[in-house]
C-alpha cells in the first residue's frame, strides 16, 4: 500500500527475519536491486552442461585426467592454443546451444521471463 505523504511502499515485515532479510527487503520494495540469476539454472536444460560439465569436456578434449590446480580459463586458453579460437567457439557452442526448448526443463527460465525485468543481460 502507498503512503500518501511520503508515496513509499509500506511492508509489514517480521521482524524475526534476519537483518540481510530484512534490509534486501527493503532494497527490493525500493526497486533498488538488480537480482542476478544464475548459479546453475540453466544445468537442467543444458544437459548438464554447467561451468564444471563444460571445463571437464575441455579438459578431455586436451587429454587431461586431472586438472587440479588449474582454473577453468586456463583450460579455455590451452585448448584455445592448441586446437584454435574457432575450435573453442564451436565446442562451446554445442554445450551451450539448445535446439529446442523444453518447458519443462526450462521452467526456471519461463518464471524470469514472467516476472518481466525491463532489462535481462
Amino acid at each position: 500500500m502507498k503512503n500518501k505523504k511520503t508515496d513509499e511502499l509500506n511492508i509489514s515485515i517480521n521482524q524475526d527475519f534476519p537483518v540481510e532479510i530484512i534490509k534486501l527487503a527493503d532494497k527490493i520494495s525500493k526497486f533498488s536491486v538488480i537480482p542476478f540469476i544464475g548459479a546453475g539454472c540453466s544445468k537442467a536444460i543444458l544437459d548438464g552442461n554447467d561451468w564444471e560439465g563444460i571445463t571437464n569436456a575441455t579438459a578431455a578434449e586436451l587429454g587431461l585426467t586431472d586438472w587440479s590446480g588449474l582454473e577453468p580459463t586456463d583450460l579455455a586458453e590451452r585448448f584455445a592454443n592448441k586446437f584454435g579460437k574457432a575450435a573453442l567457439y564451436n565446442l562451446l557452442e554445442k554445450k551451450l546451444t539448445l535446439r529446442v526448448f523444453d518447458d519443462v526443463r526450462g521452467c526456471t527460465h519461463l518464471a524470469i521471463m514472467s516476472l518481466h525485468f525491463t532489462t535481462i543481460y
